[in-house]
């Protein structure tokens, strides 16, 4: 897994007040994003972004197990520090994938993905992203970042169209707005 920490300012304590629905039963696993501080760290971090399916692995340093961190969580006001795993898509198992999603974003001029991409095998053939750098992703993250792409995130179809990963690339290549 590929781990990443983020810096975010909470202003209460209540438990919504960190923009996450966290799965307590799954090791403070990310479920879905709201407005909030980890919303705000999308905008700011496009090429970074918090997503479905993180895992939370310490907060302020507590990182014995899931209610401690929780409780950090909760009570903590002002700068909070979260370091969080992202599971490589290689070792999940299918019902660990928290939501499909579609993007729809217009690529115009030579305007960069800004992504590099690898094919990987999981129950059948797929292109995955492996990074993230300025482009068109992540301007779409920075303006949808409850819904962020990002690292390990996988590319099913281009236009509607499935195909092998090498197709995927070609497609993503041919692909402009009107």
């Amino acid at each position: 897994p590929r781990g990443y920490w983020i810096l975010v300012s909470k202003s209460t304590t209540r438990a919504d007040s960190l923009g996450a629905c966290l799965d307590l039963a799954r090791d403070l696993m990310v479920r879905t994003l709201m407005e909030g501080p980890i919303a705000d760290w999308n905008v700011q971090n496009p090429c970074n972004p918090v997503s479905s399916g993180d895992r939370i692995v310490a907060v302020n340093g507590v990182s014995s197990e899931a209610g401690a961190m929780y409780d950090e969580l909760i009570s903590s006001v002002g700068q909070v520090q979260i370091s969080l795993v992202r599971p490589s898509f290689l070792s999940i198992e299918p019902s660990d994938i928290v939501h499909r999603y579609t993007i729809q974003t217009t690529r115009t001029g030579n305007w960069s993905w800004g992504c590099r991409l690898r094919a990987t095998e999981f129950q059948r053939r797929y292109l995955m992203v492996q990074d993230l750098t300025p482009g068109i992703f992540a301007l779409w993250n920075s303006q949808n970042p409850l819904m962020p792409v990002s690292i390990g995130d996988v590319i099913e179809r281009i236009n509607g169209r499935e195909g092998s990963p090498s197709q995927l690339v070609e497609m993503l290549k041919k692909a402009e707005g009107p």
